[in-house]
């Protein structure tokens, strides 16, 4: 959203930042999206998530949870659920296509901050988009993987006040 927000929308930024972020679909994405879609087939949202949760958090947040995994499973079950809208959120990303070459209209500064250990989005994925916008910055959070709100709360936020 980000991405397409500063493509067509680039007068109302003054930065932007990029967290765990993809511009193109690679075969081991779409098997990915296709293991959750089946998953939510199967066993709904519930079974869905528990299939994503290790491969969005690292195995770090799995020994030191800042949320407990089954209160943050609560927490996800009490919002929307509705297997058709997560389906269609699903096909959106899908169908995007590839934002690699539309990246490189993009004059505003950049932070690209990424996991090192993002099971979802390998670290070469993120340092894609970052190559494709000229002149952007490129962070890597140590030992962390894809869900940097929960995982890299302090160092996300200083890496953001830093470079605004």
């Amino acid at each position: 959203v980000a991405q397409h927000f500063a493509i067509n929308h680039a007068e109302k930024l003054n930065k932007l930042f990029l967290l765990s972020t993809f511009a193109h679909q690679t075969p081991y994405l779409e098997a990915m999206s296709f293991a959750w879609e089946r998953a939510l087939d199967v066993g709904g949202y519930s079974l869905m998530f528990d299939i994503m949760l290790p491969v969005v958090l690292s195995e770090a947040y799995f020994n030191h949870p800042l949320i407990p995994l089954e209160v943050l499973k609560i927490a996800r079950e009490n919002i929307n659920t509705d297997p058709t809208a997560l389906k269609k959120l699903m096909q959106a990303t899908y169908e995007r296509g590839d934002y690699r070459e539309k990246l490189k209209v993009i004059k505003t500064p950049t932070m690209v901050i990424h996991g090192e250990n993002d099971s979802l989005l390998p670290i070469h994925m993120a340092k894609t988009v970052a190559d494709s916008i000229q002149g952007s910055k490129f962070e890597t959070i140590l030992g962390i993987g894809h869900t940097l709100n929960l995982e890299a709360i302090p160092e996300t936020v200083k890496l953001i006040s830093e470079f605004i």
